[in-house]
């Protein structure tokens, strides 16, 4: 069996990530080559059979896997199908509104302040109004793509799409509770990592990619200035993203080596939301290095 990487070799892509901004939201898209579609078809491969499925179903309650290439995908159709465009079907989920107002805030009594402790609330920041939290599409999506990843990932290495384009990155996410329940890691492709040491010699900043993460951020959380979002590349090939949290990012491994292409993984992603932002990102940073890499 001939095991290949995007780090070693130039592939033909067989998935990409896209991000795209809508008036009612924006949203995440994921396109897969019609080959790897055919052979899901031809295999009649169920991915609600696999171990990850069955775990992550029964510890977040989930719903099943919809494996119906030709109509919505992923837990419960978190990702909707959008049709076939070229060579790639494609799918997509809405960045969704996770913080949502409800009543008034049980810490301060929708007062906006402790009296006890003469301060601003902490849990409303003074303005009374009570929130609940819901994470049901982001967790769905963020299964969704941890049970796909695996086999993603394995299918390029072994198989060869007939796409002209060249795979530009692969990714892979884990769904848990607790600590570091949403890490997220992959590799960087050679052309990818050679278009980026080329940019970063022009400017070290990735408007794209901040940007993209700061509506997704925002869309989910409500608005706010998120400072802590940033992301820049250097001219060796490093990238650097961050999202709220605790030191919160994504990072290419520190070895890099000349003519290949490079790792990169994760800090301290806790949640289903910073892990969304952060393929935000991702998602940004391939649509703009697809419009310039020339093939």
């Amino acid at each position: 069996m001939n095991i290949r990487s995007i780090i070693d070799e130039n592939l033909p892509c067989w998935y990409e990530l896209s991000f795209l901004e809508t008036e009612s939201a924006p949203s995440i898209i994921f396109r897969l080559h019609r080959d790897f579609v055919g052979y899901i078809k031809e295999k009649k491969i169920d991915f609600n059979n696999s171990f990850i499925a069955k775990s992550l179903k029964e510890e977040f309650e989930l719903k099943d896997f919809l494996n119906d290439f030709d109509g919505d995908i992923g837990i419960g159709g978190v990702l909707k199908f959008l049709g076939v465009r070229g060579e790639f079907y494609e799918f997509g989920t809405k960045v969704p509104k996770i913080k949502n107002e409800e009543g008034k805030c049980l810490t301060c009594d929708g007062l906006g302040e402790r009296e006890l402790f003469n301060d601003t609330c902490p849990s409303c920041k003074g303005t009374g109004i009570g929130y609940i939290i819901d994470c049901d599409t982001v967790t769905a999506f963020s299964a969704s793509y941890t049970i796909m990843s695996g086999f993603l990932s394995l299918w390029g290495k072994e198989n060869t799409s007939s796409s002209k384009l060249p795979q530009l990155f692969s990714l892979k996410t884990i769904l848990r509770r607790g600590d570091h329940g949403s890490t997220l890691n992959g590799e960087i492709s050679i052309p990818l990592k050679t278009w980026i040491m080329s940019s970063a010699e022009k400017s070290t900043k990735m408007p794209e990619v901040v940007s993209a993460m700061r509506k997704t951020y925002s869309t989910m959380m409500g608005p706010g200035d998120y400072l802590s979002i940033y992301a820049y590349w250097e001219d060796d090939g490093h990238f650097y993203t961050q999202c709220p949290g605790n030191a919160c990012g994504l990072c290419s491994e520190d070895f890099t080596e000349k003519g290949k292409g490079i790792k990169f993984s994760c800090h301290n992603v806790d949640l289903p939301e910073q892990q969304f932002t952060l393929i935000a990102g991702l998602a940004a940073l391939h649509d703009r290095a697809r419009k310039e890499i020339k093939i």
